[in-house]
Formats: C-alpha cells, sequence, structure tokens
C-alpha cells in the first residue's frame, strides 16, 4: 500500500505539471526566475575588471538563462507574437523582485542559498527550474503544429530551440566584453552548434524533444500528450536531481558517447563522411608508395 503523505505529493506533483502549461502557477515562475538569475550571476561572477551595471545585469540574465529560448521559440513560430516579455502581465514584475531578491537580499541570503551546492533549498528550486524546462519546451512543440500545421519539422525545431537558444545569446555576451576580460577563459563559450559532439543540452534536448513529439502528439492522435509530458518531466526533474547530489553521473552524456561511438563505428566500417576522405587518402598514398617501388 502507497504512504499518503507520498500519494498526496505525488498529486501536488501531477497537478503541478499539468497547469504549468496554461497557466504557468507562482511557484514554478518564482523558482525558475531565481535559479536562471542566480546562474548568470554564477556564470558572471569576477569574470572582468569593475562590475557590470544593473541593468546589463537585469536584462542579459533574462535572455542569457531566463526566457530566451521560449522567446526566440515564439518568434519563430509566429513573427506577430509579442515576446512573453511584453505579452505575460506577471513576467516582467516577477523577474525584476527575484533579480532584487538574488542580488539584493541581506546578507546575500538569497544567492548564497541557490548557488550553496546540495542545499534543500537549491535542490527545490532546481526541481522548479526543470519543470518549467520541460513544460516550456513542450508547449513550444503544440503551438507549432496549431500555427505551422503543414510542417513536420516545425514542432520539433520549435521545442529543440528552448534547449539550446540561451548558448547564443551567452556567447554575444561574452563577446560584447571580450576587451574587459580579466583573463580570457579557455576555451571561451561556444554556439551548441560549434562545439564538437553532442553535450548534455542539445542531447537532452533531442531526446526529450523526440520523444514528446512522436509518443505523445503523433501516436494516436496525440491521445497520450498529457501522460507523456508528465513522464519526461518527472525524469528530467530526476535526472537534475541526480546531477545536483552526484555531479559526475550524466545519463544523458553516457547516452550520447554510447550513440557517437556506435555511429562512428559505423562510419568507419561503411567509410561515410570524413572516414571516406581519410580511407581514400590512405588508399591513394598506398597507390603512389607501390609505384615508386616498382
Amino acid at each position: 500500500m502507497v504512504n499518503p503523505l507520498v500519494l498526496r505529493g505525488w498529486r501536488m506533483y501531477t497537478s503541478l505539471v499539468t497547469d504549468t502549461v496554461p497557466i504557468y502557477p507562482l511557484a514554478v515562475h518564482l523558482g525558475h526566475s531565481l535559479f536562471c538569475i542566480a546562474s548568470f550571476r554564477q556564470w558572471r561572477q569576477g569574470q572582468t575588471k569593475e562590475e557590470p551595471s544593473w541593468m546589463h545585469n537585469l536584462v542579459c540574465s533574462y535572455f542569457c538563462f531566463g526566457f530566451g529560448g521560449s522567446s526566440s521559440a515564439d518568434y519563430i513560430i509566429n513573427s506577430n507574437t509579442p515576446m512573453n516579455l511584453m505579452s505575460s502581465r506577471d513576467i516582467g514584475v516577477y523577474w525584476f523582485l527575484c533579480y532584487l531578491a538574488v542580488y539584493w537580499s541581506p546578507f546575500d541570503i538569497v544567492y548564497r542559498l541557490i548557488a550553496w551546492p546540495k542545499n534543500p533549498v537549491r535542490i527545490i528550486i532546481r526541481g522548479l527550474e526543470s519543470i518549467d524546462v520541460m513544460t516550456t519546451c513542450t508547449a513550444r512543440v503544440d503551438k507549432a503544429m496549431v500555427f505551422l500545421p503543414l510542417s513536420r519539422a516545425a514542432p520539433f525545431l520549435a521545442g529543440f530551440i528552448t534547449w539550446v537558444t540561451g548558448s547564443f545569446f551567452r556567447t554575444m555576451e561574452y563577446r560584447g566584453r571580450i576587451d574587459q576580460q580579466i583573463e580570457v577563459q579557455d576555451p571561451p563559450p561556444k554556439l551548441w552548434f560549434a562545439t564538437p559532439g553532442l553535450y548534455g543540452g542539445v542531447s537532452r534536448g533531442i531526446i526529450f524533444t523526440l520523444a514528446y513529439y512522436w509518443f505523445g502528439k503523433l501516436l494516436r492522435g496525440g491521445l497520450f500528450a498529457d501522460r507523456v509530458r508528465l513522464w519526461c518531466t518527472t525524469i528530467f526533474v530526476v535526472a537534475e536531481t541526480l546531477d545536483e547530489l552526484v555531479p559526475s553521473f550524466d545519463p544523458f552524456a553516457m547516452l550520447s558517447a554510447l550513440t557517437r561511438g556506435l555511429l562512428t563505428g559505423l562510419a568507419r566500417t561503411l567509410w561515410l563522411g570524413r572516414y571516406s576522405h581519410a580511407k581514400k587518402i590512405n588508399v591513394d598514398s598506398k597507390k603512389a608508395l607501390g609505384s615508386r617501388l616498382r
């Protein structure tokens, strides 16, 4: 028999995930905003000779870690749609209040609690941020299917964009202040498509976006969409919690490494891509060596 407290907690969690898409609950909104602003401050800490202005921190954190992905996806789906900062009654107000909490709380208590690894406050806030990440992705898949019903690629691209657009804004922010660096980062941040291989954000974006699109929206006409969204969110929350508690364990990085190894082996066997070019050079060099020996 399931413990009543566990059952009640599960029901609260499922209702929170279900409600996030249409109404954006305050708990998820605040958790997302607090975690993103603290992440920007932690990423930006001590990189330049002087602290940037408060306006810089307020605006850049919004696009680099907060709502850059969802705003970009909304614009690509329908360019006439105003960005969520302008269309929502609450996003701008809560973002500003969370900025004040992270940067200007007494004794810096809010930032210290969020940045302190493995403490319960950070784990809860990161869990709420994980709910926001997944429901934002699935909501953009749904929106693309409504606005662009003839495109088979649009739902996947709209969901995937929410995972990787932040790297574009972080790269632009970094390059905009390169002359102010105390010491140049090695290596400097790159766009997700300029980074070799599949790193965590890209692999997670591909896996979860495809899982929701295929099993949630295409399978039997979207009959299991709510159920697939719930389980994708749950898996992601568990993965993020494990990453917080055991940073060396990343199942998505392991899956990416396994997939890359299998595809690399297949490319070598069938002489695909750069391996075909390398094989041709090897064959030509052997022919040239044989002609010289004759």
